[in-house]
């Protein structure tokens, strides 16, 4: 994959064996509804997303890239306090442009209207109940040696098709 050095910008080739990357397990993998107090004290229930969820997520970002952590979080979000949050059934229009639905509309107003600390608290909550693997990566920069901690992106265009192979 194609890495980048922050302090001198120069791109390179990097080898990642991915079986190398550690996993986190799931604390509590039969449990999918979660209910998390926030620190404003709005109560927030989410679940674990499914395969649809993620599906959807990804239409998405193929038609934005803006605003990609309030629709990860609409994506988990099912109810914040009375309100109940949906991306709903459309998202996007005949040209591929995003184009939610009233209830995703709704929904996008309600996720984008919570504060800051809302919003890391419930990302925490994600954290702590989700498995995932960890994509920091360390490696040393070829031109200037300095030694560089970064999150790969397994979405990035060559990364599971190499040009040079």
């Amino acid at each position: 994959m194609d890495v980048t050095c922050p302090r001198c910008e120069t791109v390179q080739k990097m080898e990642l064996d991915l079986s190398t990357l550690a996993v986190d397990e799931m604390p509590h993998p039969l449990v999918r509804i979660h209910e998390v107090v926030l620190p404003s004290g709005k109560v927030a229930i989410w679940e674990v997303m499914t395969g649809e969820e993620e599906d959807k997520l990804s239409k998405i970002r193929e038609a934005t890239q803006k605003d990609m952590l309030s629709f990860a979080i609409m994506a988990r979000l099912r109810s914040l306090d009375e309100d109940t949050i949906t991306i709903g059934n459309r998202l996007t229009d005949a040209r591929g442009k995003l184009s939610l639905d009233r209830s995703g509309q709704a929904s996008f107003a309600i996720v984008k209207k919570m504060t800051l600390r809302d919003r890391n608290a419930l990302r925490d909550s994600f954290t702590e109940e989700e498995g995932g693997v960890d994509t920091e990566v360390r490696y040393q920069c070829e031109k200037c040696k300095a030694n560089v901690e970064a999150d790969f992106n397994p979405a990035q265009i060559g990364f599971f098709f190499p040009s040079g192979v």
